[in-house]
């Protein structure tokens, strides 16, 4: 849950089949990559495309990978347990306070620093295809912590108590100064420090879901704690705190210094890397968070071939994924990534690849995208991994799992046609 900041030199780990590939850039310090639109499939292509017949595959529950008694129950890749997690459908109100210290009085606008963060609503939006309405409820006024800053001992590696303790004084600080907040109306309270802090470490951003913390006549379940410098990506942290929320793990690799960013992942979903190029959540983890119907899953469980006509992850319509399962906990996905959505800035497109272990643990890479991998590479300027020839289809070998994954053709629409072969 700690994030250190991202660089442009994550690993490359991703197999993106038929991709369009094209340089990272960047303006000022932060992290904004453009790429030209992927070329558009031509005539011929389009009436093969269409002519390929799709095998019907299982759906749905073949597909529900189990945790184990041994592995993690909670923030963990398998089935998200919604009594202890936020459900994210329809309208979602999280409070936001911003707080100050008697060491450490805020200099900052307070509605400049809200409308940094308010970027999440939009983001999670179009992420789940308008089936979320996040609404963070600002209190927009500095609210003045009873402690000075160096008394709540916000480092990074704090405990689950440390982080109760802050959280209360900062809603009972706030109900203090507004009695008519209403907590019950909101079941997420985020937390803002002033940047005019030094006692607290950038790297203590958290998620907070445990015991519930009580305020007055009122509880705080679900919160997340927001520090460090500011920029215009700075809503990105609260999409990704918010997931934590949600049900959803870290997916980077756990580091004290931040070489871990991109280790499994690479720039894909906003879980792994806050600042990656193509942040939108993982199909998989959009079946998790209940914005892909059982009807959009191709499930293979059985030996043989079959046909999939896989749309982009970024559009709310058609057939999000294939999942080949590999054990009861384990399984191969297969998804499509386009230039659109919160990927509008995506540097890859095409078909990408990845391994799920619900046994896993968070900071151990659950999710790993799977092929060739090139370390130290740009992940928007390496060289294609795999042949991308129009005349020789592009493939997949999976020697492990004994999964060949192979892409015939892209449709007028966006979509892949794909074999999938499990031995």
């Amino acid at each position: 849950m700690n994030h250190p900041t991202a660089r442009c030199g994550a690993l490359v780990l991703a197999v993106l089949l038929a991709a369009s590939l094209v340089g990272c850039g960047h303006r000022g310090q932060l992290l904004h990559r453009t790429a030209s639109a992927p070329p558009t499939p031509g005539k011929q292509d389009r009436e093969t495309a269409s002519a390929l017949p799709r095998v019907a595959a299982p759906k749905a529950a073949p597909c529900r990978l189990r945790s184990t008694d041994k592995g993690p129950t909670d923030l963990a890749e398998g089935p998200t347990d919604f009594t202890t997690a936020i459900r994210p459908q329809g309208k979602v109100k999280a409070l936001m306070i911003f707080v100050d210290f008697p060491d450490a009085p805020a200099t900052e606008n307070v509605q400049q620093r809200y409308d940094t963060y308010a970027p999440a609503q939009d983001w999670y939006r179009t992420a789940s295809y308008n089936r979320l309405d996040l609404r963070l409820d600002p209190v927009l006024r500095w609210v003045r912590m009873p402690k000075p800053s160096t008394a709540y001992g916000m480092k990074r590696g704090y405990s689950a108590e440390t982080q109760a303790r802050y959280i209360h004084d900062a809603v009972a600080a706030a109900k203090a100064a507004d009695p008519s907040i209403d907590l019950a109306a909101h079941p997420m309270v985020d937390i803002v420090a002033t940047l005019n802090t030094k006692a607290i470490d950038t790297g203590a951003t958290a998620a907070y879901a445990g015991d519930p913390i009580t305020v007055g006549d009122a509880q705080v379940r679900h919160a997340a704690t927001f520090f460090g410098d500011d920029n215009e990506l700075k809503y990105r942290v609260v999409a990704h705190e918010t997931g934590h929320l949600f049900g959803l793990p870290d997916l980077y690799a756990e580091s004290s210094d931040g070489s871990g960013n991109g280790k499994y992942v690479g720039e894909y979903d906003i879980m792994g890397q806050e600042v990656g190029a193509q942040p939108d959540f993982f199909a998989w983890h959009k079946q998790k968070l209940g914005w892909i119907a059982p009807e959009q899953i191709d499930c293979v469980t059985a030996p043989g071939t079959t046909e999939h006509r896989i749309s982009p992850v970024e559009t709310a319509d058609g057939t999000k994924m294939a999942v080949i399962t590999t054990g009861p906990n384990k399984a191969v996905a297969v998804e499509v990534r386009a230039k659109k959505g919160v990927d509008h800035d995506a540097c890859r497109t095409g078909l990408l690849v990845y391994s799920v272990d619900t046994t896993t643990p968070m900071g151990q890479g659950p999710i790993r995208i799977l092929g060739p991998r090139t370390p130290g590479a740009d992940p928007c300027s390496a060289a294609p991994t795999l042949d991308t020839k129009p005349s020789s289809p592009q493939q997949y070998k999976d020697a492990a799992t004994g999964t060949t994954i192979t892409v015939r053709n892209e449709n007028q629409d966006g979509s892949y046609n794909v074999t999938v072969t499990k031995t």
